[in-house]
């Protein structure tokens, strides 16, 4: 495998080190991956690709891998591999590929800018161009793009890319080759963790299984978070003065660097309070740092519940299926009486969000209070209240 290990300080992150470059280096998109490989095998190259998943699962990245196939100069189509040689292998920088930020980058102007990109001629065989986060385009902005992928030059590539894919009008999505990037399973996480400790060389009496999945559980499937975390164990480890027991170590990992991120506790205390369980949602204020973004991640939450609860066409399974995996785990009534509770939630929590940002009372006692309000609503879903 051919990655670039040193920056111009001399030192490459892992995210970065071991970003894959190929196909074959892609962990936990088997299904993705095996079409792209059909693909290039028979030189189909479509001209307009969807890539849509949640954040941090690979979509850039493969993008990019889609660039350097297409581009290179001696193809081996046999074995679906890039020479490796060649400039579209080897250099981290081209002027036939452009990343758009769809987010910023939103207004038919931009669109426009666009479009003249599509209109040159490469300096190799494809130009690409990715534009991120496609579905904050406006109205107007996505009329004017459906014109570029109607008639979308034959050296141009576009790959559209989204956390939000049903935000998207069908007559974009219809032109497009979609594919879809899922969050990286446990196993597969675990199987990237391994596979970089190894390629380290790192300490396997502490670099084991049992940190993996903890780590892949901290990183909710994301590969960049999960070896941004390995890197930040490491950097723990080695500031170490001297390691007695490995098992200590392993639980000060647990406890200081691996802390539950405000996603898991703000999941962990939405289903506490579903399910009338409210000394773990107590506990959980206790451990929360950054309140206001706690109380913004409660209000999302909150809302996929609801369309959970009441609508399949409402669910947004690319960022939130782990959210509804969690409600269906946790067995909670789905009648109208519950959706009618879990709506007084909603508006209980957006209160909530006002008075931390209005009032200079400390914001857990602010969340406290809230959480003795949803003890009288959901009391009867569970008569045990401990976690």
């Amino acid at each position: 495998m051919n990655y670039n290990s040193t920056d111009k300080d001399g030192y490459t992150k892992l995210s970065l080190k071991y970003r894959p470059k190929t196909l074959d280096e892609v962990f936990g998109q088997d299904s993705t991956v095996t079409q792209l490989r059909g693909m290039f095998k028979n030189n189909r190259i479509s001209n307009v690709y969807l890539f849509k998943g949640k954040s941090g699962c690979g979509k850039t990245t493969i993008s990019r891998i889609i660039y350097r196939y297409v581009n290179c100069e001696d193809f081996d189509y046999e074995k679906v591999q890039p020479c490796g040689k060649c400039r579209s292998c080897t250099s981290d920088y081209s002027p036939d590929y452009f990343e758009v930020d769809g987010a910023t980058n939103r207004g038919i102007d931009n669109v426009r800018d666009i479009q003249k990109l599509a209109e040159y001629s490469p300096q190799g065989k494809y130009r690409v161009i990715l534009i991120d986060e496609c579905h904050a385009l406006t109205a107007q902005s996505f009329q004017a793009l459906l014109k570029i992928l109607e008639d979308t030059p034959k050296e141009t590539i576009f790959i559209l890319c989204t956390t939000e894919a049903e935000k998207l009008p069908d007559t974009i999505v219809g032109r497009c080759k979609v594919l879809e990037i899922s969050s990286l399973k446990e196993e597969d996480t675990v199987s990237l963790l391994s596979y970089i400790c190894a390629a380290e060389e790192m300490d396997d009496s502490i670099y084991n299984e049992n940190l993996f999945r903890k780590i892949a559980t901290y990183s909710k499937g994301h590969a960049r978070n999960a070896t941004t975390a390995l890197e930040s164990v490491r950097d723990y480890v080695d500031g170490k003065e001297k390691i007695d027991n490995i098992e200590d170590v392993i639980n000060e990992i647990n406890d200081s660097v691996l802390k539950s991120p405000e996603w898991q506790l703000a999941a962990k205390y939405l289903l506490s309070i579903f399910r009338g369980k409210y000394t773990g949602a107590l506990r959980v204020i206790e451990n929360v740092s950054n309140y206001e973004g706690f109380i913004r991640l409660l209000l999302e939450y909150t809302v996929q519940s609801i369309y959970w609860l009441v609508s399949d066409k409402l669910i947004n399974t690319y960022s939130y299926q782990w959210l509804y995996d969690e409600l269906k785990n946790s067995k909670i009534p789905t009648d109208a009486e519950f959706v009618a509770k879990v709506s007084k939630t909603m508006e209980i929590l957006t209160k909530t969000a006002f008075d931390i940002k209005q009032y200079l009372v400390d914001a857990r006692f602010i969340m406290i209070a809230a959480t003795t309000k949803f003890s009288t609503m959901f009391s009867n879903i569970s008569k045990d209240d401990e976690e």
